[in-house]
């Protein structure tokens, strides 16, 4: 399969919080501590992702 560039990361990465969120609502309050988590680490790797792209662009 032919990689579509930025589409697969994106699609991956927005798989991550919506998953955290249906363990937060099965499994209660720690959960919502992981789904937190995951969410702020996908904000984090969506940011180093963008530096990447703009120190190649230079």
């Amino acid at each position: 399969m032919p990689s579509s560039g930025g589409k697969d990361v994106r699609v991956k990465t927005a798989s991550f919080p919506a998953v955290a969120v249906e363990l937060g609502k099965t499994k209660g309050l720690q959960s919502t501590y992981i789904a937190i988590a995951g969410v702020a680490l996908v904000v984090v790797v969506a940011l180093v992702f963008l530096l990447f792209k703009r120190k190649k662009t230079e």
